[in-house]
């Protein structure tokens, strides 16, 4: 799955906000798992989840005692973001390609 969503009346690579043009990264999923499958420890327990697709990447499926995971292309990787039970912001983290 690609990360870039389709919109009408735009380029198909490039969904519209606010009526322009923004580009995003694309990474597939199967790409995105291959940064983290190599990893210990979190990254690789993510790497083996089910993930379902979001707006901007994936969340994976399977909660952790409660935390919630979202996965993002960016540039250079991959944006991770983790959210412990009962707290409103959550810890950030890139892994690189």
């Amino acid at each position: 799955m690609r990360t870039t969503s389709k919109t009408h009346d735009h380029a198909p690579d490039r969904p519209a906000i606010s009526g322009r043009h923004v580009e995003r990264p694309c990474l597939t999923e199967v790409e995105a798992r291959a940064l983290l499958w190599p990893m210990h420890g979190l990254e690789g327990w993510i790497a083996e989840q089910l993930w379902w697709p979001t707006s901007t990447g994936w969340e994976v499926v399977p909660r952790l005692g409660g935390w919630r995971f979202q996965l993002d292309p960016i540039p250079l990787g991959l944006q991770l973001r983790a959210w412990m039970p009962g707290v409103e912001r959550p810890g950030e983290w890139q892994v690189p390609s």
